[in-house]
């Protein structure tokens, strides 16, 4: 990814319908009264649940379904109309998120919950707008041992059920430790490898692709696109990673007027619309700008 960073530090993710909900209120935990039985409550099920859930299932969750998300701020502004809102929670939440995240799923958004559902406010005032808006109770948390939910199994421990006329699901208790399920997963670990490729099916791993160039510009020479990584590049030289082609090889375009300098490992020919073609071998690919000989 170094040789990508130019170009990926300046882009536009493309995400899914799914957004990570972000409250930074359940942040604001460094200082408390310390000596108030309410606060220290309020804290450690802050502390416990906030952001990515409890040993950040939720966010891991998704990034091993080959998910591909951003996140909404849900103190300042409404998910996206019809998207999904993924939010891990405690039992404290403020009345005006509650509401927020309420409203896209009773417009036809969709949520998925991790964590007790919320019943009083940050200042422990009891609040359950949300529980309410849902048809939901809020009951006792359970736990038969330590909680030990599997990652990758937490988006799948809650029944969806209608909210409104949007979905929700929900996982709103521990789980059962389940020491071979555990190694199991450990044992089928993967992670996002790429950008691009394949859309994720039930059962299937992440996302697998490559970063492949389109329209960019390096050191002068502009790249129309190439069906090989960048690996590396300099104002004299362009290199490339083994090419995608059906046998093997490397195909690149470059801009028109390109001036490339020959070489035994490629060939270069006249592109379409006056762009400058590429071709070579399988293996990586080093293409030297400059003047030809």
């Amino acid at each position: 990814m170094t040789a990508q960073q130019d170009w990926l530090a300046r882009m536009t993710e493309e995400h899914d319908r799914v957004a990570l909900g972000l409250v930074l209120d359940a942040y604001a935990t460094e200082y408390h009264h310390p000596g108030s039985d309410l606060m220290r409550e309020v804290v450690a099920d802050l502390a416990a649940r906030r952001g990515a859930g409890q040993r950040r299932f939720l966010a891991r969750s998704m990034l091993l379904a080959g998910f591909r998300y951003g996140a909404v701020h849900l103190e300042e502004r409404d998910p996206d109309p019809g998207s999904v809102l993924a939010l891990a929670s405690g039992r404290h939440l403020s009345p005006v998120v509650q509401q927020r995240v309420l409203d896209p799923v009773q417009a036809g958004g969709g949520l998925l919950y991790l964590g007790p559902l919320p019943e009083r406010d940050l200042d422990g005032t009891p609040c359950t707008l949300l529980a309410d808006g849902l048809g939901l109770h809020p009951g006792d948390l359970l736990h038969d041992g330590p909680p030990a939910v599997p990652v990758g199994r937490a988006a799948r421990l809650g029944r969806a059920r209608p909210g409104g006329s949007g979905r929700l699901a929900a996982a709103t208790r521990a789980g059962r430790r389940d020491r071979r399920r555990r190694g199991a997963h450990r044992r089928r670990r993967s992670g996002v490898r790429g950008v691009g490729g394949e859309r994720p099916r039930p059962g299937r791993g992440a996302r697998r692709g490559h970063v492949l160039p389109l329209g960019i510009d390096v050191a002068g020479h502009r790249i129309v696109w190439a069906s090989a990584e960048v690996t590396g590049h300099s104002a004299d030289h362009l290199d490339l990673a083994s090419g995608l082609d059906p046998d093997g090889g490397t195909t690149v375009l470059l801009a028109p007027g390109t001036a490339v300098s020959p070489h035994a490992s490629y060939v270069v020919e006249a592109g379409p619309e006056g762009t400058v073609h590429v071709t070579g071998g399988r293996g990586p690919l080093s293409i030297r700008f400059g003047q030809p000989d």
